[in-house]
């Protein structure tokens, strides 16, 4: 089977306008998915990505259809063309729309130059059957597992129009025992933050999961009053979002969020951090989420807490009142 752009890019055209019909209808689609879908897919086919795209929806699809529970690990869930094709899990949609709110940017790039890092996590005892099914579709002599564990899977399709393979990780995982939430860090955490809804539990696994966040850093503003759970830095989400609500452009807010959640803030002497900080306070932020920013060494993504978070739900694992 010869899997060149153009096949591919109108099977995931067909693949992404079935499920966003399912949604919302064939006409008078909500203006925020149709305009996110538009600048997706745009995105995706300029930048060479439909390939990848379309064989994670594959993989995963074919897994789920066989009964096993897939979650994605890492920032899959910024993509709306993601969720719309069953890779992931989260509507990175707002609020309006039953999302988590989390811009395209955090998977893609500012420009969509990022390859799409696609980590599919299945049972263990799937991980062979999935191997099987993507030699049976791509061709026995065109798929390999390389990598740590063999977790990457490495596909060369016949017609396809790219110098480099296509590595989607499909990585055998068995969910633990223990909740999220079952730890007395945890419940420390919950008891007080007070989360009130699915997404306030995800910010705060994620803010657990981050490095220099919680203890030193959100717990002494929260225990203090200076600041709520819903204004608290708990993911690198958070501070993309809160600097775009405070008008500032999307460029330097994208750009301020990879440099805080990457620890990079945390070197308060940096001349580009110092530029950094001039813009945010003339957006208005207050002293203490700009010091706050500079205490982070490393912050987590929503959508990979939000993964996690509820494929612990769906095996009945984790039991809250939301």
């Amino acid at each position: 089977m010869e899997w060149d752009q153009r096949y591919v890019t109108e099977k995931l055209r067909d693949a992404v306008s079935e499920k966003i019909t399912q949604m919302y209808g064939q006409q008078d689609m909500p203006e925020e998915p149709q305009k996110r879908l538009c600048h997706e897919i745009d995105s995706i086919e300029k930048n060479g990505w439909v390939w990848h795209y379309y064989f994670a929806h594959l993989l995963a699809g074919k897994a789920k259809n066989d009964g096993n529970i897939v979650w994605s690990r890492g920032t899959a869930g910024a993509s709306f063309v993601a969720y719309l094709l069953n890779i992931t899990e989260v509507n990175p949609l707002s609020e309006l729309y039953e999302g988590f709110d989390i811009p395209f940017e955090v998977f893609a790039g500012y420009k969509g130059e990022k390859k799409p890092d696609f980590n599919l996590n299945v049972p263990p005892s799937y991980h062979d059957c999935l191997l099987t099914f993507a030699r049976d579709t791509f061709g026995a002599d065109r798929v390999a597992l390389e990598g740590n564990g063999n977790n990457h899977l490495i596909i060369q399709p016949k017609g396809a129009e790219q110098d480099e393979p296509i590595n989607i990780s499909v990585i055998a995982c068995e969910l633990s025992d223990d909740g999220e939430f079952d730890n007395d860090r945890a419940k420390a955490a919950i008891a007080g933050l007070k989360p009130q809804s699915l997404k306030d539990y995800c910010r705060i696994a994620a803010l657990l999961h981050g490095t220099d966040t919680w203890e030193g850093n959100g717990k002494e503003l929260i225990e203090k009053g200076t600041c709520t759970l819903q204004q608290l830095i708990c993911t690198r989400e958070d501070i993309m979002n809160t600097l775009l609500e405070k008008g500032m452009n999307r460029r330097m807010a994208y750009e301020i969020m990879e440099h805080v959640r990457k620890g990079k803030a945390n070197r308060v002497d940096s001349a580009k951090w110092q530029e950094m900080k001039v813009e945010m306070r003339k957006t208005g932020m207050p002293k203490w989420y700009i010091e706050s920013c500079e205490k982070i060494k490393y912050l987590f993504p929503l959508g990979h807490a939000v993964e996690y978070v509820k494929a612990r739900e769906h095996e009945n694992a984790l039991k809250m009142d939301w």
